[in-house]
């Protein structure tokens, strides 16, 4: 959710349109053929106007507010007259080929853990040592972002590839070419001494400034519209959520919830949060 946009209550989710059941999601994988997933809102409580998942199915839709695509299923298989642990194995399944596929290619493009990604790393730096801000903004097709928090007073770099993959450190950077130095050694070492060569301090520090400049300067103005604008005064009370808040579901039953439609976050402004970003890639 993003950071302006209040919880809704109840009257407010009807002035807006929303269906009491909730937004349908498309389904996820593994829900019984002709069930529905919906989104809803916590109405009351610390979560109020965070989102939710629920699944509904069954003859007339009989079955409501059912928790997890496990349980759904169990139902599902109950009705149909079929061996309920017989029908969720079958989904473990394939929930299982799902993540062995999805860590296969997060290692071929170089995201790796534990052991093997100690190992990329160490065959990076027998070969090159250690990686810098400055060498990376020079890699040939690589790009960097640099945002400032006014909160931990830290500018943060956010590393670029050619084709869009973001790095936050330089120990993933250093990760991700190590793996491909398996087989590319001798292109890796290239490219690294080539960046090495180009790489320019001064550019990094000054873009890094720049971006901590920018955030302060959106605080004080920001602070300064609170008495242009009348920020200091009340305003009026939003309305308190009301409704009996759903069961609160098991941690199982949460990770097999799809994730809702993401939004993109609200640009941060003033003192109160992060900061703003400045761009900086090697000419």
């Amino acid at each position: 959710m993003a950071a302006d946009e209040a919880p809704l209550t109840a009257t407010a989710a009807a002035a807006e349109g929303v269906p009491s059941q909730g937004v349908e999601l498309p389904a996820p994988i593994g829900l019984p053929e002709g069930w529905k997933c919906y989104q809803k809102r916590y109405l009351t409580g610390p979560t109020a106007g965070q989102p939710y998942v629920r699944f509904t199915g069954g003859a007339d839709f009989k079955h409501k507010g059912i928790l997890s695509v496990r349980a759904a299923i169990r139902k599902d298989a109950e009705d149909k007259g079929l061996d309920p642990d017989e029908e969720v194995a079958k989904y473990d399944k394939v929930k299982q080929e799902k993540a062995e596929a999805l860590a296969k290619a997060k290692e071929e493009a170089g995201r790796l853990s534990g052991a093997k990604r100690e190992e990329a790393i160490n065959r990076f730096r027998e070969k090159l040592g250690t990686l810098d801000g400055p060498t990376c903004q020079a890699i040939t097709g690589w790009k960097c972002e640099f945002s400032h928090s006014v909160n931990c007073n830290q500018t943060h770099v956010t590393y670029i590839d050619p084709e869009g993959i973001r790095y936050v450190s330089l120990k993933d950077i250093e990760c991700c070419l190590g793996f491909r130095m398996r087989n590319n050694a001798d292109e890796i070492v290239e490219l690294v001494k080539e960046a090495r060569t180009k790489a320019n301090p001064s550019n990094f520090a000054r873009a890094s400034h720049t971006a901590r400049q920018s955030a302060y300067s959106q605080g004080t103005a920001s602070i300064a519209s609170l008495f242009t604008k009348g920020g200091g005064g009340g305003g009026a009370k939003a309305e308190s959520p009301g409704g009996d808040r759903e069961a609160e579901e098991t941690a199982e039953e949460r990770a097999e919830q799809p994730n809702p439609p993401s939004t993109p976050p609200a640009q941060p402004r003033g003192a109160g949060g992060g900061g703003a970003v400045a761009k900086g890639s090697a000419e």
